[in-house]
């Protein structure tokens, strides 16, 4: 079986290869630190966070809390090592920031069916199952070669508009108000949408076996 390659081994990228390799499918997981940094990264980390160390409320009356319950009843590797590595912050779900990204990778390094790559990729693989776990509203489109350093333009909103691909599924999310009304959507192939809305069915039923 041809591996699914995940690009980017940030919080959703590091989610993403683990959920699929729990499921029996091998995994490529690219992640271009520490061979390219950032401003904002410190460490090579996988997940790791580089602004605050709060994923926000726990709290089920809320959007952010629920968000979490929904991961956690489908085996969130996030939430769950978010949860194992909590600091005191109130109703706040607050993590040390170093451990937590240490030990998500460790488990992305170690499972059987991740296998990690520590490179750039540069152009999308013409076959294959491809999940860009990247940065794409907004995209900051490269001058002259696909590195960090060469980031300098705004070109589309999205980034399947400059890698000229077009997603059977797309997810966004955005937090208005400094991110107390998150937001999201995920638009989808006609053929994936149906299954989608089977599975939304399940997942409610699931939602009220779990509590944070």
């Amino acid at each position: 079986m041809d591996p699914v390659i995940v690009v980017g081994a940030g919080l959703a990228g590091s989610e993403a290869a683990w959920q699929i390799a729990r499921r029996g499918v091998p995994v490529r997981l690219y992640e271009m630190r520490p061979q390219i940094t950032t401003p904002a990264h410190r460490t090579s980390d996988c997940a790791e966070l580089v602004c605050s160390n709060s994923l926000k409320s726990t709290d089920l009356s809320n959007a952010h809390g629920l968000l979490k319950a929904e991961l956690q009843a489908l085996g969130s590797l996030i939430v769950a090592e978010a949860l194992a590595h909590r600091v005191p912050a109130g109703a706040a779900l607050a993590v040390d920031r170093e451990a937590f990204a240490r030990s998500i990778t460790s488990r992305l390094a170690t499972h059987p069916g991740i296998e990690v790559v520590r490179e750039e990729v540069r152009r999308i693989p013409p076959n294959g199952i491809v999940i860009l776990a990247v940065l794409v509203l907004g995209l900051l489109v490269p001058v002259g070669t696909f590195t960090w350093p060469s980031f300098l333009i705004t070109v589309g909103m999205f980034g399947a508009e400059h890698w000229d691909v077009r997603p059977d599924v797309m997810t966004l999310a955005k937090g208005i108000t400094s991110g107390y009304l998150p937001m999201g959507a995920v638009v989808a192939a006609p053929w994936i949408a149906g299954q989608l809305t089977r599975f939304t069915a399940q997942l409610l039923l699931a939602i009220g076996q779990v509590s944070l």
